[in-house]
């Protein structure tokens, strides 16, 4: 019932490789002994076969058939990606053992647990504990009587694991099943089970700060729909403190579980009604479990919550499938306020193709990392991995792995390391073997925030444009990067005054310095500097310039009528596209006095927005009559001119 994959991957076409992407600062494909097929998990519980020590060391468990026993196999890895150790458990009467999850202690040491045929024709928790050399510590067994499996481990402050698992009942029903084993010697010190009077299922597990742990599910009520059931049971003892649950009239299943530090809980899960998936997001109160808050995100087809995590504010963040207007899904990743639920920002991720969001994480400058993978052929799914800035969600930047046989290559989970994550997943590397996959993604911190992307974006009537952002704090420059696919057009440093922000308030910009090619999709970004720093670069932001048509008539404002100076400022407001202006000034009687092409800058409008304006170098005659116009112009020519206005001065 731990629908982790709940979706199948479909067909899709090859996609481009991305700009701005981000490789991986070290990857590793793992097999089994001798080279055999080795599955991350047991091939579809995933979530839980990636944990890291407090020296940056990686663990990897799985399922491989050594020696014809299916077994579990366990994998070290150092920081650098260097294989220290790996082991293999198999039962002695050679019946299969399919590992579910892996965790680790405070000193290195290595917890592994899963399904494993026991003495008789049932399933029994397997949970094994070895040492940071890989030396196996000990063994046990917890048998119910009939099926049991265990799905997922956690570890307390006194190094004691406890266990999410499901049993079978006399009834023939599935009950929840948590278990406590001492880390000293693997004894068992509690067990608790939750039995609804129907199936009950476990899909996730988390533990507080108070060694406490929540168990997220769920249970089929008498109508025969599922129902959220989250569990917060002592740590202690194995009291349950409080149960909730959740019915939204149909199937309602949570799929990921996230605690903030105070231990509330956040769940990423889906709700069914009127047979459309939309997907669930809740946060529940850490003393009672009382629901603080609910969302229904959707978009309106078919919409499915995979993971959380939550940053070191509180906030969680959402991974989401989501199927969009084509039919194929997309990543969807949503970040929310915790107080109150509210959205920060909902950002979509198409690669053209089917895309499959399953786990994510964040870096270490609160940027959302999102992992899964994206059809690009026949029964083929690459890698892919796209990470999301902190401020508004706009994509960072991406990486895509396709392994060597072109089948299969998912990666479906992410654990946060200092300064970037860790991905696992499969790939298929030749034939049929199968590997799991682990990638270590490094991202610089910067104690300056990216700058926030304005204009341009989208479709652009001027082959100049005017890059606009909105200021750093702290910052003393910046730095604008514009690429055409991976070539880069603009690559500047610019000071306040060039960014068109002297005092660092308002908007910064800068025109791009030569016209653009017309029809050319451009990318850009910007980053903050001053002086002993950068920031991370802000999300790209696409545009296509074209020459389009000469701008309309700008609309003239002052002067008009008497006037009180033989010096006024002329003011227009803009006309959309200009990237200049011509103003004219005729004599009462139809002479030309003056005709002036104006830059934006020389208008006192560099952004085009707002009002321009110009004032004559030499003042005008006392008490005669004048007119004036102004045309605006671009890439595509000159467009018209305004109707004029007349004026008298003093």
């Amino acid at each position: 019932m731990k629908s982790v994959l709940p979706l199948a991957a479909a067909l899709g076409v090859a996609v481009a490789a991305p700009s701005f992407a981000q490789p991986p600062a070290w990857s590793a494909s793992i097999h089994g002994p001798g080279s055999v097929s080795l599955t991350l998990g047991n091939g579809k519980y995933v979530t839980k076969a990636l944990a890291l020590d407090r020296s940056g060391n990686i663990f990897l468990t799985g399922s491989s058939t050594v020696a014809g026993k299916l077994s579990f196999v366990t994998t070290k890895l150092s920081a650098s990606g260097t294989v220290i150790w790996q082991k293999v458990f198999s039962t002695a009467s050679g019946v299969p053992a399919s590992v579910a999850a892996v965790a680790v202690d405070a000193s290195g040491n290595s917890i592994v647990t899963g399904p494993a045929v026991g003495t008789g024709p049932t399933s029994d928790v397997k949970i094994l504990k070895y040492d940071v050399d890989g030396a196996l510590l000990w063994e046990k067994r917890y048998d119910g009587g009939r099926d049991d499996a265990s799905y997922g481990a956690v570890i307390d402050g006194a190094q004691d694991v406890i266990v999410a698992a499901e049993s079978i009942n006399a009834a023939g029903n599935a009950d929840v099943r948590v278990l406590k084993f001492s880390g000293a010697n693997g004894a068992l010190l509690w067990q608790r089970g939750y039995d609804s009077g129907f199936h009950d299922y476990v899909n996730d597990i988390a533990i507080d700060g108070a060694g406490d742990v929540v168990v997220a599910g769920a249970s089929l009520n008498a109508a025969g729909n599922t129902d959220v059931r989250v569990l917060k049971i002592s740590g202690a003892s194995g009291a349950i403190r409080w149960q909730q649950s959740y019915d939204g009239g149909g199937d309602d299943q949570p799929y990921g579980l996230g605690l903030d530090a105070a231990g509330n809980a956040f769940l990423a899960g889906f709700s069914m009604s009127g047979g459309r998936a939309t997907a669930l997001a809740m946060k529940l109160a850490a003393a009672d479990g009382r629901l603080l808050w609910r969302k229904n995100i959707e978009a309106g087809y078919a919409d499915y919550g995979q993971a959380v995590a939550v940053d070191a504010a509180g906030d969680p963040a959402f991974a989401i499938q989501s199927m969009n207007a084509a039919g194929n899904y997309d990543f969807r990743t949503v970040k929310v306020r915790s107080a109150d639920g509210i959205t920060s920002w909902n950002r979509t991720f198409d690669s053209g193709a089917d895309d499959f969001a399953y786990g994510l994480a964040f870096d270490g400058s609160g940027n959302v990392v999102t992992v899964g993978s994206s059809a690009s052929g026949a029964g083929d799914t690459d890698w892919r991995i796209v990470r999301h800035a902190a401020a508004d969600g706009a994509v960072l930047d991406q990486d895509t792995f396709a392994g060597a046989a072109n089948a299969a290559d998912d990666a479906f989970v992410a654990a946060a390391i200092p300064g970037g994550v860790v991905v696992a997943g499969s790939s298929r590397e030749s034939g049929t073997l199968q590997a799991a996959r682990v990638a270590r993604y490094d991202y610089p911190v910067s104690a300056l925030a990216a700058p926030a992307p304005g204009e341009p974006s989208g479709a652009v009537s001027s082959l100049s444009p005017t890059y606009l952002w909105t200021p750093v704090a702290g910052a003393t420059g910046y730095k604008l990067r514009v690429k055409n696919g991976a070539a880069t057009v603009v690559d500047v440093a610019l000071t306040l005054s060039l960014s068109m922000c002297p005092r660092n308030t308002g908007a910064c910009g800068y025109v791009q310095p030569t016209p653009l090619a017309s029809g050319t999709t451009y990318t850009w970004q910007v980053a903050a500097t001053n002086g002993s720093a950068t920031s991370l670069f802000s999300g790209p932001r696409s545009f296509t310039p074209s020459s389009g048509a000469a701008p309309a008539a700008p609309v003239p404002g002052a002067p008009s009528g008497p006037i009180t100076t033989t010096s006024p400022m002329f003011l227009w407001t803009p006309a959309p596209g200009a990237t200049g202006y011509t103003l004219q000034v005729f004599t009462g009687a139809g002479a030309l006095v003056s005709s002036t092409p104006l830059t934006l800058v020389e208008a006192q409008c560099p952004r085009n927005t707002g009002a321009c304006g110009y004032t004559l170098p030499s003042a005008l005659a006392r008490r005669s009559a004048y007119t004036w116009r102004v045309s605006g112009s671009n890439a595509a020519g000159t467009g018209p001119y305004s109707a004029s206005v007349a004026f008298v001065t003093p």
